[in-house]
């Protein structure tokens, strides 16, 4: 499936806002790094820019319920994932970080949305103590459970899991810590 017609049969763009995507030469590959914003900066207007992001945003994060094909990238193409956050990662579970209450912890802009340090909260550690005991239940003794943060936008949910991860990869020797 071609970029311009995925845009106008699956996204439900018009011909000539799918027309400035074939002009800029905006592939698939190209299209999944696309922002609301550098769409809007080639020509497409903010609604189609918004329904194309939407979109993208439902097949990177599988939430997509289309069954529609994607529009067509380079072979073996996955989503890029930058050399900092992959490097951020490896020190994390190793243990290499400063994680502790009070450390200042530099979050890859991929990751965190910004290059802004982020400054490690006592309420961090009493979230977790808080969690412990539904992660660790007597059915799954040596295990790890999961859990579900949720509140008010802009709080610093996305935050306090990045740091999470980080903090409990060194201390599970051999589990895999999906964020």
């Amino acid at each position: 499936v071609d970029v311009k017609q995925w845009a106008m049969e699956v996204v439900g763009i018009d011909a000539e806002d799918a027309d400035k995507l074939v002009q800029q030469e905006i592939d698939g590959e190209a299209l999944s790094e696309m922002t609301e914003a550098r769409l809007r900066s080639v020509g497409v207007p903010l609604g189609a820019a918004v329904k194309l992001m939407k979109k993208i945003e439902g097949l990177g994060g599988g939430g997509g319920s289309s069954s529609a094909a994607a529009p067509a990238r380079s072979a073996g193409v996955l989503p890029v994932v930058s050399e900092t956050t992959v490097a951020f990662w490896r020190a994390a579970r190793s243990g290499q970080l400063d994680l502790g209450v009070g450390s200042t912890l530099q979050l890859p802009p991929d990751l965190a949305g910004s290059s802004r340090p982020v400054f490690v909260r006592e309420s961090y550690v009493e979230l977790v103590d808080a969690l412990l005991p539904f992660l660790h239940t007597f059915e799954n003794i040596g295990q790890m459970g999961n859990a579900a943060v949720y509140g008010t936008p802009g709080i610093g949910k996305s935050v306090f899991a990045s740091w999470h991860a980080g903090w409990i990869g060194p201390r599970t020797p051999g589990a895999t810590v999906l964020y």
